[in-house]
């Protein structure tokens, strides 16, 4: 019967017979109360003729009868609500309501979570903590914000009762007999894998969050578990023993800028001698006993191989350079910490959607892990050496990370060792064999940009490698530079003329909106051109904002609205300043030619972060890096920008006053100092002048 109703409503709508279609509605409704579809095409009918109250009832009713996990209806619902006038306190009483009749889902949370951030709410965790306070049943969206926030532990302590209860459900039990068996290298049943897979993500991830792993210092590890100290000295003495290469000819500017360089060489020694080698050989730190890795996977830039003699060991390697981060032992549910000092990036919420991809994965390939495990100690000769490389949609990281890892591969001799290269995401400098033609005879695989990359699960033969470094040699940006140099102009942009014809000093001007801005720039920066005209007037300014990648892009859309406004900023400052001749707007053209006028640049000023990398990387002259107070938490030498390239003059820090937070790019950017802030225009001025006559 509801089904010949909802066939009936659907044509009379369709034929424009909006009388009927009320009625008809209107007793449906109180008769079929329970008949999701139905009750939809009823909303839809009330929407559609302005009824928005009676839709909001609706709506509201299809939230307790039919839940749904993707909150589409509860965005419904608040719509209707604001169409007919609601107030805040019946919007928030929605969305409350809407969590609580769905608490396995984390979707109704987000969209709570929005309306309260668009509101201004400044307690949303203890607005979300109270919820969870007032109801009987978990909640685990709830959960999952609040056990991965900064007040994890508190909230730990106050809600231990609800935490114990979705541990002890029957989703949390069947991860914890998977993730034992999983621990223990034993095979995995086939139904639970089953119904694993059926398991939503948020529950596994709140399930590895409620009880996250410790993490322990080698001597700790050495005191308090049951592990082989001869192994635990591998670790220390020769996993983490870099791999230079002879001679060791880098130039450093400073002490601390060889000291960082040498902790990070450590901790990515194990990239170069896996390709060197052919394959990883690893210490079990139970038994000790020599084994490689069984399995290798790339989830969310966290490079993890799988070992064990009798228990599983997973190596984590994260971060942009894929540094090895620590040993993830299931069984204890530590991690000791090889000291990359990264926990900022690896946070409690990461390490646990980590240990859910794995499980995750592992359920859905249980016959190829059974096969995997059941030959691991059979040693492989050679194995087919595969380079991924990083997507990380960021041009820095790209010349800093993953440049810098070929780099070092080809200072080493190992070019012809890599068999596979794999990359993916957009292409700043242009294809990755044209900036390192060693590579022509590898194969090049293009992949799409996933959050999971896992070109060869549970493979023997192949050894995947996600190679990297943190140094950036004077010879691969001379190489980046000429490969740039060899690529036509297609923006029309002014062209950097020969080196006699240069105008001196060319001074670089970082802009920025959003974070990390200088406000007001569309005054100070016309205002400190004029000034520095007056003492220098064959002084050329670059306004350097948004540079397109040469190669594929897939980024450059995503940041349309932040490029009109920097195109807008550009126009300003020159439309202001006494001489715009001698003003040039690089907003909107290619890393080409930013890459060749950064190279030529006298001196520059930009705000702490990629704008400064994207010149101070490449010049070898002096430059201003301007940012909050919070960057006096680092000295000079060690602040970013200061020591990843190789030669590169130290920035002077100028420190500015906040005004504002700056613009956040999503609720999981952990980024620090992004404050937008005020500047003293003398000291800038002042600055730039003594710079200019070194």
């Amino acid at each position: 019967m509801p089904q010949r109703v909802l066939a009936v409503l659907k044509e009379l709508r369709a034929a424009g017979r909006k009388p009927r279609a009320r009625r008809l509605a209107k007793l449906a409704a109180a008769r079929f109360q329970d008949h999701g579809a139905l009750l939809g095409e009823i909303a839809a009918l009330y929407e559609q003729d302005g009824q928005h109250a009676d839709a909001a009832l609706v709506h509201e009713r299809l939230l307790t009868v039919s839940p749904d996990p993707h909150a589409a209806r509860l965005k419904l619902l608040l719509s209707a609500l604001e169409s007919a006038g609601a107030t805040t306190e019946v919007l928030d009483a929605a969305c409350q309501d809407a969590v609580r009749s769905n608490p396995g889902a984390t979707a109704p949370v987000d969209t709570w979570v929005a309306r309260l951030q668009s509101a201004g709410e400044v307690s949303i965790d203890r607005r979300l903590s109270d919820l969870q306070a007032e109801t009987d049943t978990p909640l685990v969206g709830v959960l999952l914000r609040l056990l991965g926030g900064p007040s994890a532990a508190t909230v730990r302590e106050e809600h231990a009762a609800k935490v114990k209860a979705f541990l002890h459900s029957d989703n949390a039990q069947l991860c914890a007999r998977a993730w034992a068996d999983y621990a223990a290298l034993r095979v995995l049943d086939a139904a639970e894998c089953e119904a694993l897979a059926r398991i939503p993500i948020a529950h596994v991830n709140l399930y590895f969050l409620a009880q996250p792993p410790r993490i322990v210092s080698f001597e700790q590890a050495s005191a308090e578990l049951d592990l082989s100290d001869e192994a635990l000295r591998w670790w220390q003495d020769e996993f983490l023993r870099p791999d230079l290469p002879e001679p060791d000819d880098r130039l450093f500017v400073t002490a601390r800028a060889r000291e960082i360089t040498e902790i990070n060489d450590a901790h990515v020694a194990f990239h170069t001698r896996a390709i060197r080698e052919g394959r990883l050989v690893l210490r079990d730190p139970y038994t000790g006993v020599e084994l490689e890795p069984f399995d290798t996977t790339i989830p969310f830039g966290r490079t993890t191989y799988s070992f064990g003699d009798r228990e599983l060991t997973f190596l984590v390697a994260g971060a942009e350079g894929s540094k090895a981060i620590c040993l993830l032992l299931p069984r204890h549910n530590v991690m000791i910490d090889l000291g990359a000092e990264m926990w900022r990036r690896i946070t409690p919420l990461r390490v646990a959607n980590l240990q859910a991809q794995l499980l995750k994965r592992v359920a859905a390939r249980s016959a190829e892990y059974a096969e995997a495990v059941a030959t691991r100690h059979q040693p492989v000769a050679q194995r087919t050496v595969v380079v991924v490389t990083l997507t990380v949609e960021n041009f820095a990281h790209h010349l800093w990370n993953t440049f810098s890892g070929f780099q070092r591969a080809i200072d080493h001799g190992l070019v012809d060792r890599i068999d596979e290269v794999h990359v993916g995401g957009t292409e700043f400098f242009g294809p990755l064999v044209n900036l390192f033609p060693a590579l022509a005879d590898s194969r090049i695989v293009e992949t799409e940009r996933e959050a999971v990359r896992d070109p060869y699960p549970f493979s023997r033969d192949h050894l995947v490698v996600p190679l990297a470094a943190y140094f950036i040699r004077r010879s691969l940006v001379d190489q980046v530079v000429e490969q740039m140099r060899a690529l036509p102009n297609t923006t029309g942009s002014a062209e950097l003329p020969p080196e006699r014809e240069r105008p001196f000093p060319t001074i670089w001007i970082g802009l920025r909106v959003g974070s990390r801005s200088w406000v007001d720039q569309e005054h100070e920066v016309p205002w400190l051109i004029d000034a520095v005209h007056e003492r220098h007037p064959d002084a050329l300014f670059l306004l350097d904002g948004y540079s397109y990648p040469v190669g594929r892009d897939l980024i450059s859309h995503k940041w349309q609205p932040l490029i009109e406004a920097l195109h807008a900023l550009a126009s300003e400052i020159r439309r202001r300043a006494s001489r715009p001749d001698q003003v040039l707007d690089l907003v909107g053209n290619t890393m080409r030619e930013s890459a060749l006028w950064a190279a030529a640049t006298d001196v520059y000023v930009a705000p702490n972060g990629t704008s400064q990398h994207k010149v101070g990387w490449l010049t070898d002259g002096p430059g201003l890096s301007y940012g909050p107070p919070g960057l006096l938490n680092l000295p000079p030498e060690q602040r970013p920008g200061a020591y990843e390239s190789e030669g590169r003059p130290v920035p002077i820090t100028v420190l500015g006053e906040p005004v504002d937070s700056g613009m956040r790019r999503s609720a999981t950017d952990i980024r620090i100092d992004l404050e937008n802030i005020r500047l003293d225009r003398n000291e800038i001025l002042s600055r730039v002048l003594e710079l200019c006559h070194r």
